[in-house]
């Protein structure tokens, strides 16, 4: 669900959009988006066992609360 100032929007609307990024981890599991505007967000993140196969998926999601204020970098850990 995407959400802009706490109303759920629907996620091909081009708001939603310019709030999406996406990445991949190095082999510790950090990642970074850079360029991020000031405001609140929940950075989600797909966990995906090696022994995942297309017929059985080993993982789970996780997420957490991220805010960014300007000119700020942010370190949070994501494990729930």
């Amino acid at each position: 669900v995407k959400v802009v100032r706490r109303r759920p929007i629907d996620p091909q609307h081009p708001q939603a959009k310019k709030f999406e990024k996406t990445t991949v981890t190095d082999e510790q599991g950090h990642f970074c988006f850079l360029d991020v505007p000031a405001g609140e967000y929940f950075v989600v993140a797909d966990i995906t066992h090696p022994d995942s196969t297309t017929d059985k998926r080993v993982g789970k999601w996780v997420h957490a609360r991220a805010t960014v204020k300007d000119a700020d970098s942010v370190h949070l850990m994501v494990t729930r």
